[in-house]
């Protein structure tokens, strides 16, 4: 059903003035560049002539999106990399980029495992990302001691074993040694 639906709004986007996007003369480059970004997400090859696609950091925060239970993830960064691939700085731009929506997106679900719980700021991310090389991330924030109470105790559709503190997801996991940032909580600590 999802299927179709996607087919229905996308048939409806690019029909929109006699499928003038699909004329546009940089619709082949874009849809070659995407092939490279997800060559490199979910194969781990490295792109000729794309530096970024060796770099150690980014690609271990891709491979932490990837285990995100979602794909809106996919939407900012997709935006933000046929948006700004040529810019100067690339590289540690997109770096950046991605690990402040790996933070907001593994903060947010750790406490709300809901797509729902992030859809609206992805959509306002999408708007910021491009307007801006250094987009805003107008998520809620999370409660520190909050996050820190569900990060041990996994919610139940993590197995069986969330009781025990065994059936943390692979997310769940990354989140709980990697959460650095404390700039998406709030808490007396985190001011």
């Amino acid at each position: 059903m999802i299927e179709i639906l996607q087919l229905q709004v996308l048939e409806k986007y690019y029909s929109q003035n006699q499928f003038e996007k699909l004329y546009q003369s940089d619709l082949l480059t874009n849809l070659r560049l995407l092939v490279g970004l997800w060559t490199v997400i979910n194969n781990r090859i490295v792109v000729e002539g794309e530096n970024w696609s060796e770099n150690k950091e980014i690609l271990k925060v891709l491979d932490s999106l990837s285990s995100y239970p979602n794909e809106f993830w996919k939407y900012p960064v997709v935006i933000y990399y046929l948006r700004y691939k040529n810019s100067e700085n690339f590289e540690s731009d997109f770096l950046n980029f991605l690990r402040n929506l790996f933070a907001v997106l593994s903060a947010r679900y750790v406490v709300t495992p809901t797509i729902n719980a992030v859809k609206r700021s992805i959509l306002n991310l999408n708007a910021s990302v491009y307007q801006s090389k250094t987009p805003k991330f107008d998520f809620s924030l999370v409660d520190e001691e909050e996050f820190k109470e569900k990060v041990k105790n996994a919610h139940r559709k993590y197995g069986s074993d969330a009781s025990k503190g065994t059936g943390l997801s692979k997310t769940r996991r990354i989140i709980a040694r990697k959460m650095g940032n404390r700039a998406y909580f709030t808490s007396k600590v985190a001011k």
